[in-house]
C-alpha cells in the first residue's frame, strides 16, 4: 500500500487567512497524510513553526521568483494566501507546477485565494445597482472586465486550467470579521485580525465621529473567520477525496459568504460600541468628505472599495456542504472585541 504523504505547500501561512488554514491542517488526522511546507518570511518565524510544530519552512518572500518556483514544483497542493494581487510570484507558482506536470505526469491542484472585491461596483454610498454574482454561473463572472480588481490574477489562474496542467480552485471571501483563535496566534506567528474593520475603527478615533462615504447604502457581502476557514477546509477535503462534484478552472469559483450588510449598517454599529465607550460623541455616521476619506483611508481608491458594493452568493460552497454557523448580527456583535483588539 501506498503510504506516501502528500506535498502541500502554502504562502501566507502567518497571515489572517492563511494562518487560520495553516492552523486547520496541523490536526493529526492531517498532518499523518501530509508533508506541509510554508513560506515564512523570518528564520526566527521558521524556527518556530519547524520545533514547535512540526511544519517545514522555506525562508522568503514572494518577490523570490525561483524560491517559489522550486517550492510549487515541489508540491502536489498550493494553497496560495498571501497576496490576491500579486501577478508575479502567482506566475512563479504557476511555472512551478507546470513542470511539475511535465516533469512527473502529476496534475497538481492550485487552490488560489482571490476576493469579492472584483465584483465591486462604484456607486460610493448610493443605492446599488450593480449586478450579484453567483459562483455557480460562469458566464456571468466571465463578463467581468479584466480590470476589476484582483482579475489580473484570476485570469491567468484559470488560463492555467484550461491549458490542463493544473486544476485550480479560486476561493473569493467576502468581508471578514472575527477575530481569529489558533495555536498559530498564540505563538505569535499569525496575525489574529482583518484589515477593513480595524481600517474603519482606527479612522473613526481620529476623526472623533463614524462616517461613511456617501449616503451609507452601499453592500458588501460578510463571512465570520472560523466560517470561512470551514469553507477552505470543506474544499481541501473534497480536493483530497477527489470528488467529481466539484468544478475547477472557469467553474471554479468559490464564493465565501453568510449575508450582506450596509456601510450605513456597519457605521451605526461601531458608532454604538464607540460611543458607549466613551471614545465618540455621537454614535450617528455622517459623510465622508474626499478630503477625510484621503486622511483616513489613504486614498480615495481604496475609500471607495470600502464605500462601494460588492455582492454574491456562495452556492458551490453551500453545494458541498459548507454550513456557516456566523450570521450579520455576529458581525455587529464583533465590533466591540475588535475595538479592545485595535488598543491592544
Amino acid at each position: 500500500m501506498n503510504t506516501a504523504k502528500i506535498s502541500v505547500f502554502v504562502t501566507g501561512g502567518t497571515g489572517y487567512v492563511g494562518g487560520s488554514i495553516l492552523a486547520r491542517l496541523l490536526a493529526p488526522s492531517y498532518k499523518q497524510k501530509l508533508n506541509i511546507t510554508a513560506l515564512v518570511r523570518s528564520k526566527e518565524k521558521a524556527q518556530i513553526f519547524e520545533t514547535k510544530f512540526g511544519i517545514n519552512t522555506i525562508v522568503g518572500t514572494l518577490e523570490d521568483d525561483n524560491i517559489l518556483e522550486e517550492a510549487a514544483y515541489n508540491a502536489h497542493i498550493v494553497i496560495n494566501s498571501a497576496n490576491c494581487d500579486h501577478l508575479k510570484s502567482a506566475r512563479a507558482i504557476l511555472r512551478g507546477l507546470k513542470r511539475r506536470h511535465e516533469t512527473t505526469g502529476d496534475v497538481p491542484i492550485l487552490l488560489h485565494t482571490s476576493g469579492t472585491a472584483t465584483f465591486l461596483y462604484d456607486d460610493r454610498g448610493a443605492a446599488p445597482t450593480g449586478e450579484v454574482y453567483d459562483d455557480l454561473n460562469a458566464q456571468q463572472i466571465e463578463t467581468l472586465s479584466p480590470e476589476a480588481l484582483h482579475r489580473h490574477v484570476d485570469l491567468e489562474v484559470v488560463a492555467a486550467d484550461k491549458e490542463g496542467y493544473v486544476k485550480t480552485y479560486i476561493v473569493l471571501p467576502s468581508t471578514i470579521f472575527g477575530l481569529a483563535s489558533n495555536v498559530l496566534v498564540d505563538a505569535g506567528l499569525a496575525h489574529n485580525a482583518s484589515i477593513a474593520l480595524p481600517m474603519h475603527i482606527t479612522a473613526a478615533l481620529k476623526r472623533g465621529t463614524v462616517g461613511m462615504v456617501g449616503k451609507g447604502l452601499s453592500i458588501w457581502n460578510c463571512v465570520h473567520t472560523d466560517d470561512n476557514t470551514d469553507a477552505y477546509m470543506v474544499l481541501f477535503n473534497a480536493i483530497l477525496a477527489n470528488r467529481d462534484d466539484m468544478g475547477h478552472g472557469r467553474n471554479g469559483y468559490y464564493i465565501v459568504e453568510n449575508g450582506e450588510f450596509t456601510s450605513y449598517e456597519l457605521a451605526k454599529a461601531l458608532g454604538e460600541v464607540l460611543h458607549q465607550q466613551g471614545k465618540i460623541k455621537s454614535s450617528e455616521p455622517t459623510t465622508y468628505s474626499e478630503d477625510e476619506l484621503i486622511k483616513y483611508y489613504g486614498s480615495l481608491e481604496l475609500a471607495y472599495i470600502l464605500g462601494g458594493t460588492a455582492r454574491g452568493h456562495a452556492n458551490r460552497f453551500r453545494a458541498l456542504g459548507w454550513e456557516p454557523r456566523k450570521s450579520v448580527q455576529d458581525l455587529f456583535a464583533s465590533i466591540a472585541a475588535e475595538v479592545n483588539n485595535a488598543k491592544a
